[in-house]
């Protein structure tokens, strides 16, 4: 399959907003199955102990590990009730994304990538929760690049003391939305590239 993306971001606040059966349809075995990598929702206690998936990048003969971690800062009110672990579906927690970015290192990461749905929707500006993370994530100085989505409205890019190495770390608070039942019209530009 000829496909425009290597993985998917499937931990977000709709999550368990359908029987939790469909959690492992919609996420990880949906997305598996045409061949994409996922983190964030897991289908087996290996799956949530690990909690970071990693992927081979080949271009121009070099060979780049990246780790892919992703989480969500709530469940719309449900709770994440499964039976392996309770970590079916991550919750943003820098400490514990940390711990999965060390890990990931460990397993040969060279690029540490974590998406996180956190923010308010339809707001230009980050919110304070937003940025506070953005800073507990790089002073944890195992990632490189935090990806946020939620406000489906593009938001500043920074470049944040701590990250690898004490370089630094490149937050996105939110690049916008692509594809989505959402208008511009009333919610002003949606992406920008």
């Amino acid at each position: 399959m000829d496909q425009p993306a290597d993985a998917r971001r499937p931990a977000g606040t709709q999550m368990l907003d359908r029987p939790v059966e469909a959690v492992a349809i919609r996420a990880p075995q949906g997305v598996g199955a045409v061949g994409l990598g996922h983190a964030g929702t897991y289908r087996s206690k290996e799956g949530a102990e690990q909690g970071y998936q990693l992927y081979d990048l080949e271009r121009s003969g070099r060979t780049i590990t990246v780790a892919q971690i992703a989480a969500t800062y709530n469940l719309n009110g449900f709770t994440d009730s499964q039976p392996y672990t309770g970590d079916n579906v991550e919750i943003n927690d820098a400490v514990r994304i940390t711990e999965q970015a060390r890990a990931a290192r460990k397993a040969g990461a060279d690029v540490v990538v974590v998406q996180a749905h956190l923010g308010t929707e339809y707001t230009d500006e980050p919110t304070s929760a937003q940025e506070a993370f953005a800073q507990d994530i790089a002073d944890g100085g195992q990632v490189d690049l935090l990806l946020d989505g939620h406000p489906h409205v593009p938001q500043k890019d920074q470049h944040l003391d701590g990250g690898p190495n004490g370089k630094g770390m490149w937050v996105s608070h939110c690049a916008g939305n692509y594809i989505s039942a959402q208008s511009e019209g009333t919610q002003g530009t949606l992406a920008t590239v």
